[in-house]
């Protein structure tokens, strides 16, 4: 069973003719070669081989790593990739991708974690990273691993078409990169985690189609305010210190599919039988007494899509 969230806005390469690039060496295992499209290190792709290509994810090696800039020469020309919609890079990367020729397609760009541990010292020290100049006209989802408002040169009006915006808010506990996109008319919704400040959801806007959030450690987090999200279809909570009260999930009549993951407690979880919209359910809190046979029994007559403990009831 698969989720709008994952599958058309963090994941969306899955859909894709997607290659996985090695930036070190052996980065992937033998099965992992077996069952995927892999190009190594000594690896690339001629205009012809490169042509069907629609997503790139760059892979780091693990461990620590000096910086090599010519790791990513290969990078220095994506002209041949006429059909690339998906990229994903290192931050460190940033300064030597070619994104000049690709940017009027992209469709997803979503950064990740350094390679060289030189580079955390942007958020240690606060030097402020540098994003791609470039406008992204047909930009979907971007994904951040820190917030927007760390970059120096960050711009919403580069992202004109944006739906999806994964961040997190490890050094923006306020969420000051979320207020900049107010006025995104194109947004769809936001993938925000490492989250602190208990009241977070007041300053979200309300319009939202998708919300999901990861790591709420403020054992007071209020999640009531979620009643005011009334346009909602899509939403994903995972690991959650704090508890949460179902019944609030009552208010949000367009509600289509939920994720209730790794919560410290549900409360009258039963509420959830009684949203109308529901289409698709997982379940899988920290406490699992709430989780009754009866409970289990009334999920499997009222939804043909439904996940609990990891227990597909799927008809």
């Amino acid at each position: 069973m698969e989720f709008t969230i994952f599958s058309r806005y963090t994941s969306p390469a899955r859909q894709l003719n997607w290659f996985w690039v090695e930036i070190d060496e052996n980065v992937f295992s033998r099965e992992d070669r077996m069952r995927n499209l892999i190009k190594s290190p000594h690896e690339w792709f001629t205009a012809e081989t490169a042509g069907p290509v629609e997503a790139i994810t760059l892979f780091k090696g693990m461990g620590v790593f000096e910086h090599d800039k010519t790791l990513y020469n290969r990078f220095s020309d994506m002209s041949i990739f006429t059909n690339l919609k998906f990229l994903s890079i290192p931050l460190d990367a940033i300064a030597y991708i070619d994104t000049a020729s690709i940017a009027k397609q992209l469709e997803h760009l979503h950064i990740t974690a350094p390679r060289a541990v030189e580079f955390l010292d942007y958020f240690e020290k606060d030097k402020r990273p540098v994003l791609f100049e470039e406008s992204f006209p047909q930009l979907k989802t971007l994904a951040l691993l820190c917030s927007p408002t760390l970059f120096r040169n960050f711009n919403v009006a580069r992202f004109p078409a944006l739906e999806w915006l994964t961040a997190s808010l490890g050094f923006d506990k306020s969420g000051k990169g979320i207020k900049l996109f107010e006025k995104a008319k194109s947004l769809h919704g936001f993938s925000l985690n490492v989250i602190s400040k208990k009241d977070l959801l007041k300053g979200i806007r309300k319009d939202l189609v998708g919300l999901e959030l990861w790591g709420v450690s403020a054992r007071d987090f209020d999640f009531s305010y979620l009643t005011e999200f009334k346009s909602l279809k899509y939403l994903s909570l995972r690991n959650s210190k704090a508890p949460i009260d179902c019944s609030i999930f009552s208010n949000l009549q367009n509600l289509l599919e939920i994720e209730l993951f790794s919560i410290n407690k549900l409360k009258n979880i039963d509420a959830l039988l009684s949203i109308e919209s529901l289409e698709k359910v997982h379940i899988y809190p920290d406490d699992k007494s709430d989780l009754t046979e009866e409970f289990k029994k009334q999920m499997r007559i009222k939804f043909k899509n439904c996940s609990i403990l990891s227990f597909e009831i799927t008809k």
